[in-house]
């Protein structure tokens, strides 16, 4: 599903939509909800359920690898996409929102994967 999302996106990537996306408070803010969003929000959901006792996480599992599985909910980009199209009429910023989005997943998935790389298993106390 990602790979048709993602050939069936409509995105020109040339230099000047890069430049505009770089330069735009729009796209920042999609990479930051993306990336710091979901990150935040997974974790910090996840770590105040475990503190109040709504679940434990399974043998093995540390607070590296709830940080890094967090960072992958950045990924899904395909309702993201979908929602741009619905968002904004003006196709400039349509691109923009798009560059963004599959920015803010590239990174996600870089952040997810290093922290689910490491060796770090200590345990999240409840």
């Amino acid at each position: 599903m990602p790979l048709f999302a993602l050939a069936n996106a409509g995105l020109a990537v040339g230099a000047s939509t890069l430049t505009d996306a770089v330069t735009s408070r729009l796209a920042w803010a999609v990479v930051a909800g993306l990336v710091l969003g979901k990150v935040l929000g997974i974790a910090g959901a996840s770590t105040l359920a475990l503190r109040l006792g709504a679940g434990t996480l399974p043998e093995g599992v540390g607070r590296r690898q709830l940080w890094g599985v967090a960072a992958l909910g950045g990924v899904g980009f395909t309702v993201s996409l979908f929602i741009a199209q619905l968002a904004y009429e003006v196709p400039a910023l349509v691109d923009t929102a798009k560059i963004g989005i599959f920015a803010g997943s590239l990174i996600s998935g870089v952040l997810g994967a290093l922290l689910l790389a490491g060796g770090d298993t200590a345990r999240v106390s409840p």
